[in-house]
Order: C-alpha cells, then structure tokens, then sequence
C-alpha cells in the first residue's frame, strides 16, 4: 500500500472541525433519541413536549426534545439532531418550501406534521422517498391525530428508513466505484505485464557485469509493486480472481513479518502473540498478505510518534449476536481470529462504520482504498472484520475468517524443476497491441510456433490460412469484438482438440459462470512473468486432462 493510501487512524494532529460532520453515516440510536421540532404553533409544540413527557414517565421511550419557532433557528440546530419533526405550516416558508429547505441544509431522518385536508401535501412530502436531490420527508402525522407512541413509532420508523435508504445509497457507490476500479485493473495488469517482460528481455541480454542490470532488477521489481497495486483495486472491487487454499495464518504472520519490519520504523515496538493449536482457513494466500500489510502500514501512520504494535491469533466461538464493521451481524460458528492492536491514534467511534469506504478518511492528505480493499478480501472469504477503538487511545482491529478441517497442502513443485520450453504451434489472441508481441517473443524463444491476432475475428481468419497443426489457443478473456470463451467454441468446431488458455488481468464474479467445474478452467492472471507463462502453457500442453476442459 503506497504512501497515499487512506488511513484506519488518522494523524496525531487535531482534525478540522467539520470531518465528523462529513461522515456518511446513519444517526446513532444510542441512549436518548435526540429530535428537533420545529413548529411556531405553541399550542401543538406544547402538546407534542407533554406526549414526549408521558413517554418518559411510562418508561416506553426515551426522546430528547428541543423546539424551536421558526426555520432558521431550526437550521442552525439541525446538525445536532437525529431526527426532526417539522410543522409544514411555518410562517417564514410555509409548505413544503420548508421541507426542501432543510433538506438542502442537513441529510437527516424527517417526520412532517400538517393539518387535515393536507393530503396533497402528505403525498408531495414523501414522493422522492430519499431518492431525488431533495431527500423529502421519511414519515407524516396529521395534528389531532396521534399520540405518544404513534410519535415514537413515527420517528423511529423515519430514522430507519433513512438509515437504510443511506445503506443503498452507499451500496450503490460502492458497486459504480467497484466497477471502476476493476476496468482499471484490466487495462494497468497490460501495461505492467508489459513492462515486466521488456525487464525481464533487458536482463536476460545484459551481462552480468554491467551496472544497467541493476536498473533493469528495479524496473522489475516496480513492476512487481504494480502488480500489487492491480490485486488491491480487485480486492477492493471483490473482482479479483479467488485462488483460496488451507493457509495457517500463524506461518503468514511468520512469512509476511519480513516484510512488514520494513514499513515500520525504530521507534515503533512490534511483538507477535501466535496460537498454538490455531486452526486453520481456507483464502488466498496473497490477498491475505495484503491484509496484514495494509494493516500493519495502518498501524504505523496512527504512531508518527512511535508506540508499539501487537499481532496475535486464536481460535474463537462465537454464538453470534455482535456486530462487524458496516452493521454486518457475525454469524455463529467457528472462526479464527487474527487481531492487530496499536497504541496510535483511534478513531473517533461514531465514525467507525464509515472506515470501509474508499471515499472517507480521517487524514487531510489520505486518498485511494485503505480498509475498503481489506474488507473486500475479507467479505470474499467469508469472513468479518471488528474495530475497537478511540480517539487518542489506539485501535484493536480483528478479522475473523471461517474456520476449516483440513491439512495444509504440501508446496507445490517449483516450476524451475520443469522444462518449460515445447515445440507445438499457438495461437495467442491479445487486443493489446503493445503487449500481443511481448507475448509472443516470450513463447517463440522457448521454441513454440506463434500465430497472434489481436481480435476475435483476426484470430478465425489466422486458424482457417493455418494449414498445419494447432496445439493451443492463449486467449485473453477481455476483446473488443468477442468473448473469448465464445472464440473458443467457434475454433473447436474446425478443431476439436484444440487446448485452451485463457488470460485476463481481471476475473469477473460472472465470468466462469457456465462452467461445469472451475477447476477445470486453464486461466493464467495478468500481470505474469515469462516464467509463469511457460510453465503453465507447459502444464496445458501436457495434461491430457484439458482436451475436455470447458470453453465457458
């Protein structure tokens, strides 16, 4: 995560007045409901107060209630309010002039009163819902015809709506940002690709001795950072392909403590605390990595100053009931628990649901994805995250994921240890003009037959002029022109054993939808390495298993 990555705590520095204030965030029902009235008929107002009142000595609700006479001084105790209950009747702007009025000053749960024959207005007051540019009314009473616990219900009903009404509101940002996020994703895993296998060409052909080579490790070794930055925004997004395994987290704490010692200065003391008998989850590995490093540089920015920094893990049962970050209810089960708790900071509590948005932050200078990226890799793997925290006080942050029976898998075979070089013939299909060739210079000094197009339809034309054999297409998953599952199909009809490859810099959660078996897919993720390319184009060629593979 990069230096501009929006923060979990913020800087040991006093935030501007308004940030809280800024939060897009549902009122807290916590202790007393805190409403406004605004009404400038003291009879009604005094009426409503003695409801109130009764409510309190009956002990069914607790409201707290401020009346003011007019609009104005209305709007200027609005922002400390939870809900309001807002006569129509008012004399400095009568009618639903005074609901679109506050509703242009504060985003706030809204309960109007009007007289009786007031049904147009009634109608008028509530037909946006919270969906157009004026929030509108969230519920109505008529005067004369409600009493206390109709009130209550009123209110309480309007906060509701309203805080789920925000809830769609922000589902809908996050989807049209998740959408973003992963065509972008697409087209930088091209560009790095590209510039992985141009380093990985200048390292081969300088000689040893040669202090360019230097450079080209690094051009490399950015390229890596890059490939970084393109899993975080599909994290994020929840569009990153899933490779899950068993993992033990005690051995990826362990593995991506080398790591993390980097980002973290000498003032800053780290302890780890790891369960014996931890049980184990299934995830992937390298979005679990993110996880602890996105947390761990969390940790560091909330101590500019120093402080200490803790990771541990356990098992843990819970019956269910609490709640996770966004209001999420943590189901019963068994999970394990990875907590990282520093002395920073905190975070103001009434704004800790907000922490996953990608578009909040508590830092003046924060920007980018921060938690949201960490909650998307945990919601795709089943799992919760908790914060505990306040201001000036540090912050405990748990991710519980699923717990599972079953061994850790044995390390798979270096691809080192397999000749990864062949002599069939391919067909590359890639819409990337500047990256088709790399691609195809990578396989042919292997010794492959190259065919490259780069669209569906040139791909058809290059097959049908081929009059010799073709072993397998490599196929990026994204065209302009055609789905590659799709091109697929059409090429087996002239050639039935035809074996497939597809590539793609991101995986669409529909994407393999059709298909019979995922594990049966032959998919390689962008950006890629030659090395990873060849091993798995190997790996196709050899496994007679992928003459059935499905097309999708």
């Amino acid at each position: 995560m990069g230096p501009n990555s929006p923060r979990l705590d913020s800087a040991c520095e006093d935030e501007p007045a308004d940030v809280a204030k800024s939060v897009d965030t549902p009122a807290r029902m916590s202790g007393a409901l805190r409403v406004l009235l605004i009404a400038h008929d003291s009879t009604d107002a005094r009426r409503i107060q003695r409801m109130v009142f009764e409510l309190q000595e009956g002990g069914i609700g607790s409201i707290e209630m401020d009346w003011v006479r007019d609009l104005a001084e209305g709007l200027g105790r609005v922002e400390r309010a939870q809900a309001v209950l807002l006569d129509l009747s008012m004399p400095d702007s009568g009618g639903l002039g005074s609901l679109e009025e506050l509703c242009r000053r504060a985003d706030i749960p809204v309960v109007v009163i009007l007289g009786h024959g007031y049904d147009r207005w009634a109608i008028e007051s509530l037909s946006s819902g919270g969906q157009g540019a004026i929030a509108g009314a969230h519920d109505y009473l008529v005067k004369g015809d409600f009493d206390g616990e109709t009130l209550l219900r009123s209110v309480r009903y309007a906060v509701e709506r309203h805080g789920l009404i925000r809830q769609l509101r922000q589902a809908q940002k996050m989807e049209i940002v998740g959408r973003l996020a992963s065509g972008i994703a697409h087209d930088f895993s091209n560009i790095v690709t590209a510039i992985s296998l141009h380093a990985e060409h200048l390292r081969r052909n300088i000689p040893p001795t040669d202090p360019l080579l230097e450079r080209a490790q690094d051009i490399q070794q950015a390229a890596r950072r890059g490939s970084r930055l393109t899993n975080q925004l599909l994290a994020f997004s929840s569009r990153q392909e899933w490779n899950p395994e068993v993992v033990d987290l005690n051995v990826m704490v362990r593995d991506v403590g080398i790591f993390y010692q980097r980002v973290l200065g000498e003032d800053i003391t780290v302890s780890e605390s790891l369960a014996d008998g931890l049980g184990r989850v299934r995830a992937d590995p390298n979005q679990l990595e993110q996880v602890i490093l996105n947390l761990v540089a969390n940790a560091r920015d909330a101590m500019p100053n120093g402080g200490r920094l803790s990771l541990s893990t356990g098992n843990l049962d819970t019956a269910g009931g609490e709640m996770a970050i966004g209001g999420v209810p943590i189901e019963p089960g068994r999970y394990v628990r990875l907590t990282i708790e520093d002395t920073g900071c905190g975070i103001d509590p009434t704004i800790l649901d907000q922490i996953i948005d990608p578009s909040f932050t508590t830092e003046r200078r924060g920007r980018g994805f921060g938690l949201s990226t960490v909650y998307g890799i945990v919601q795709q793997s089943g799992g919760h995250i908790k914060v505990e925290s306040q201001r000036r006080r540090g912050t405990k942050l748990s991710v519980l994921l699923p717990r599972v029976e079953a061994p850790v898998p044995l390390a798979a075979e270096a691809s080192g240890t397999v000749t990864l070089g062949g002599y069939e013939t391919i067909l590359l299909v890639e819409d990337d003009v500047d990256l088709l060739p790399l691609i195809g210079e990578a396989l042919r000094q292997q010794g492959y037959e190259v065919l490259e197009a780069d669209s569906a339809r040139r791909a058809l034309a290059a097959a049908q002029a081929h009059s010799g054999a073709l072993d397998l297409v490599i196929a990026d998953l994204v065209m302009p022109d055609s789905r590659a599952p799709e091109l697929v199909e059409r090429l087996r009809e002239h050639r039935p054993g035809l074996k497939v490859l597809f590539m793609s810099g991101y995986v669409d959660e529909g994407t393999f939808s059709r298909a019979a078996n995922l594990d049966r897919i032959p998919f390689i993720e962008k950006p890629f390495r030659t090395s990873d390319l060849c091993f798995r184009v190997r790996q196709v060629l050899d496994d007679e298993a992928w003459l059935d593979a499905p097309s999708m």
